[in-house]
Formats: structure tokens, C-alpha cells, sequence
């Protein structure tokens, strides 16, 4: 973690004095990974796959803090994932096994993650290695993506050089839905808890993304978010 992310958590810790909202499940579930890889579902996996995924933790902190302008962790719901290693960063993507979808892994973009093809690709490639080494039991055969990245909303606002646009055709859309607004989490940074109620008129225009977004928005337009299958090579 960023030092001073560690030195807020230690404060926390040694003061009792809860400044850092989400401190004992940010512990318990750094104390479960680590356990995990002495002893439990962890164990075996190679170090740079143990280390990326557990970024997740220093990311959700820091996200915490631009969302609400205090270093916090609320996103204990998720992170049960990467601390029983269920979900794995590799490369730019993050991979999970879910035990009710045999046969595929869902993916996960972490906020951090670049869309250039190249890093993709690799990404994808590393994934198949590792799960055909480590978990051939589970016989993985295809990544499927449930995201607001995958949009059909999206080709009404960005160029076609948009690497989100060319991050989309690699999927083959099995559904979509326009009613999700977890898109205003990542693309205007409004913290989960919000976005019940949020006035379009407010929103930030720093993007050409957040600005045509903005402007659908307050049109009646919906993004929501589809669900599908990576069917080929990122281009």
C-alpha cells in the first residue's frame, strides 16, 4: 500500500479511534489472504499473481478517498474474492471462478487497467495458462464480461478510434440492460452509496467521455450495462 495509506491504517489500529471507516474488515481480510497463502487456497500461486491481486486492497482505499475525501474501506463485500482466491489479477484483467458457471471465468477491469490491445491480449493468454495449470479441474473455456464497458449506449458517443469501442468487439453481446447506473461509479467517481440520487446537471465534464455522457444523460438517454462472451483477439 502507498505509505500513507499503511501509516492511516496504523493509526486507526493503534488509536482504536475508527477515523478510517472499514479498518477491521480491511484487517480481516488481509489476515485471511495472508493465511491463505501459508496454509490454505493461495498456496502454490506465483508471487506476481499473489502480489497484483492483492493491489486490490491499497485501490479500493485510495478509491475510497476520492470518492469521499477520507481514506475508508467499503468495498468488504467484494474483496472476500481476492483474500479466499477466488479472483485473480493477471496482467491488466482480473479473473474470477464462479463455482455456479462451470467452464468460465467472469472478468473483472480493475480501475487501474489499461485498454491498449497488446496488454490485453497477453493478459487473456496468461489467464488460460494459469488456469489450465493451477485449476484444471475446473476446465476454463471462456471469459464472459458482465460491464457498462460493454454498452451498445457507448457507440452513440464515442469515436470509432475509442479503445473502449474496440475493447467492446472483442465480446459477442448475449444481453444488456439500460437500467444499471454503476457506470456513474467509474466514469464520474460517485461513490456506490450515491447513486440513488444524483443530479445529471452536476456532473463533471474534465472527458470528452463524461462530457457526451453528460449531455445523453440529461437527454433521457440510459447507458446501463450487457453482459458477453470474449470471442476474439483484442485489436
Amino acid at each position: 500500500m502507498p505509505e500513507e495509506v499503511t501509516n492511516d491504517i496504523l493509526l486507526c489500529s493503534e488509536t482504536g479511534s475508527g477515523t478510517m471507516p472499514g479498518i477491521k474488515e480491511l484487517t480481516d481480510h488481509i489476515l485471511t489472504a495472508l493465511d491463505g497463502r501459508e496454509n490454505g487456497p493461495w498456496k502454490g500461486i506465483p508471487d506476481e499473481i499473489f502480489i497484483a491481486t492483492m493491489g486490490a486492497f491499497s485501490r479500493f482505499v485510495n478509491e475510497h478517498y476520492v470518492s469521499y475525501g477520507n481514506y475508508g474501506f467499503d468495498r468488504y463485500f467484494w474483496t472476500t474474492r481476492q483474500a479466499n482466491a477466488k479472483l485473480f489479477r493477471i496482467g491488466e484483467l482480473e479473473y474470477e471462478l464462479v463455482d455456479e458457471k462451470p467452464g468460465s471465468a467472469d472478468i473483472h477491469i480493475p480501475s487501474d487497467a489499461s485498454l491498449l490491445p497488446d496488454k490485453l491480449n497477453d493478459s487473456v493468454s496468461k489467464a488460460k495458462t494459469f488456469f489450465s495449470e493451477f485449476f484444471p479441474e475446473k476446465k476454463v473455456e471462456r471469459f464472459v464480461l458482465d460491464s457498462w464497458l460493454l454498452s451498445p449506449e457507448l457507440k452513440k458517443l464515442l469515436p470509432e478510434s475509442s479503445h473502449i469501442l474496440h475493447f467492446q468487439a472483442a465480446f459477442d453481446i448475449t444481453e444488456s440492460n439500460p437500467e444499471p447506473n454503476g457506470f456513474l461509479e467509474w466514469v464520474y467517481k460517485i461513490p456506490g452509496s450515491r447513486l440513488d440520487n444524483v443530479d445529471f446537471e452536476s456532473l463533471s465534464e474534465d472527458t470528452s467521455l463524461q462530457r457526451n455522457m453528460k449531455a445523453f444523460l440529461l437527454q433521457g438517454g440510459k447507458i446501463g450495462d450487457a453482459c458477453g462472451i470474449l470471442s476474439r483477439e483484442f485489436m
